[in-house]
């Protein structure tokens, strides 16, 4: 196997599109095993497998290509729930993150919010009852990603919109927006003539 070329090796890698078959098919080699960790670009954390601070650094290392990263946690656990550090790991360790999915991260603030606006190639951001999360945090986001172009917001109501947020929405091009005051729904519709 330590013979094949590199290509050869990530063409059958990227034809393995069941993550059991990928696992399995890393522990044959440990070449295997680097190159299907540099493929990796994708990592996902559901109910119960929230990631512990040293978890989430070892994936982090493990996994240096992460693109795209979802995180949905509903349980009664403090300890398994999503902070501030954690988003503070992501975004310094996977410099090439590009979409992030927060669902239920109930402890994550505007502190969080403003390590991901360091992350240059963050183009989507979706937040699923982020509880803590205000304006401000939103606004750090907007105005630190350029490269942002989609953003849903469900059910974040400490989350408005001011007047002065219309020309960093103007960039966007998905905006969803549910669960918010009406008073917020209104502005946005004037603002789209719909």
């Amino acid at each position: 196997m330590d013979d094949l070329p590199e290509q050869v090796v990530w063409d059958i890698l990227g034809r393995i599109k069941s993550t059991v078959d990928r696992n399995s098919v890393s522990l044959t080699c440990k070449r295997f095993h680097e190159l299907a960790n540099e493929q990796q670009k994708s990592i996902r954390f559901v109910r119960g497998l929230g990631p512990s601070h040293p978890a989430l650094i070892s994936l982090c290392n493990r996994f240096q290509n992460l693109e795209k990263v979802e995180i949905s946690y509903l349980g009664p656990l403090l300890e398994l729930h999503l902070k501030d550090k954690e988003i503070h790991i992501l975004s310094t360790s996977c410099p090439r993150l590009k979409h992030v999915i927060l669902s239920y991260c109930y402890y994550i603030t505007d502190y969080g919010l403003s390590y991901l606006a360091s992350c240059s190639n963050l183009s989507s951001l979706k937040l699923i009852s982020a509880s803590r999360i205000t304006s401000s945090g939103i606004l750090s986001v907007l105005m630190g990603c350029n490269n942002l172009k989609s953003l849903h917001l469900i059910n974040c109501r400490h989350v408005i919109i001011p007047n002065e947020w219309m020309e960093h929405l103007g960039k966007l091009e998905d905006l969803c927006i549910k669960q918010l005051e009406k008073v917020i729904l209104l502005k946005l519709r004037v603002l789209c003539g719909n």
